[in-house]
């Protein structure tokens, strides 16, 4: 583990970063730090003598006696930005600004190292790895950098692959690990469509043949084997709803015809006559030798 990777994690620490991604915007003006374009502070530049500068870099920081700035050039990508604004606030960080306009010009290359692992492990990548970010496409959504610099960050997070986690990266796990335990929810519930989804298709695959391999094999009931209680409910529910029912009519004793509706008006109005019902032979037994004429257009085949 290097020490600059550590020095990282201790500033993320100082500052109670617990969550991803970190908005380098938002941490620079926490720090009191301007973020001013080449354009806007061109004045500013040139009183400080930074005019070359300009002209060299993309970005630099410098810190006077009052103040601390990055600046910028105009019109860089987000991702570009993104990178100069975390190298910066690595400076800051390490203490690399002196009280000294043209520090920037003066920085080792050690110095450049330090701050530049600002950019590598402001994520840090243990807490990527144990989140399940190992993918270059994860990478750049939760950092906001390049797709080079998000490559060698995917490097660093596959080094956990291959062996167990040392004491300071112990430590940053535990410091994120509120955001670790949502992420792994988050990646489970994006998971959950892509492994289930065909699971449940298949199984009402599976439902629907096995439906179609018992009707194919149960034989079709006939009509005598269906249970007499049955046609008996069905005929009286029928009945009572004025429905003629095959084989089924209706007399009165002191009429001279049967009727084949129920509900048949002959029938209906003799409110003081008891109504007979049976088989067309029992009617005619009865000395009812014909259908009424009303309702008769319905008689069943006797």
């Amino acid at each position: 583990m290097c020490r600059e990777r550590s020095d990282v994690w201790g500033f993320l620490k100082a500052y109670g970063i617990r969550e991803l991604p970190v908005h380098c915007r938002e941490l620079a003006r926490e720090m009191q730090i301007q973020i001013i374009d080449y354009e806007v502070g061109a004045a500013l530049l040139h009183r400080l003598g930074l005019d070359e500068l300009k002209a060299r870099k993309e970005g630099f920081s410098v810190q006077t006696e009052n103040h601390a700035y990055i600046f910028m050039r105009r019109g860089l990508s987000k991702a570009r930005e993104n990178h100069i604004i975390l190298h910066e606030i690595g400076h800051f960080a390490e203490g690399h600004n002196e009280l000294l306009a043209h520090a920037a010009e003066k920085r080792t290359a050690a110095e450049e190292r330090a701050a530049e692992e600002y950019v590598y492990e402001m994520a840090p990548t243990p807490v990527l790895y144990a989140a399940g970010f190992t993918t270059l496409e994860d990478i750049r959504r939760i950092t906001g950098l390049e797709a080079s610099t998000a490559r060698r960050i995917l490097t660093r997070v596959a080094e956990y692959t291959h062996r167990r986690c040392r004491e300071e990266e112990r430590q940053i796990l535990k410091q994120f690990a509120g955001f670790i335990r949502k992420q792994r929810r988050r990646n489970r519930r994006d998971r959950l469509p892509k492994t289930r989804l065909p699971i449940l298709a298949g199984s009402l695959l599976l439902l629907a043949c096995l439906g179609l391999l018992f009707i194919r094999q149960t034989p079709p009931q006939s009509s005598a084997e269906i249970p007499a209680q049955i046609v008996q409910s069905s005929q009286t529910a029928a009945s009572s709803a004025g429905e003629t029912v095959t084989g089924v009519v209706y007399w009165t004793e002191q009429g001279s015809v049967y009727h084949i509706s129920r509900t048949c008006q002959y029938i209906r109005d003799r409110k003081d006559e008891a109504v007979e019902s049976g088989s067309i032979e029992q009617a005619r037994a009865a000395g009812k030798e014909r259908a009424c004429k009303i309702c008769g257009d319905a008689q069943p085949a006797g």
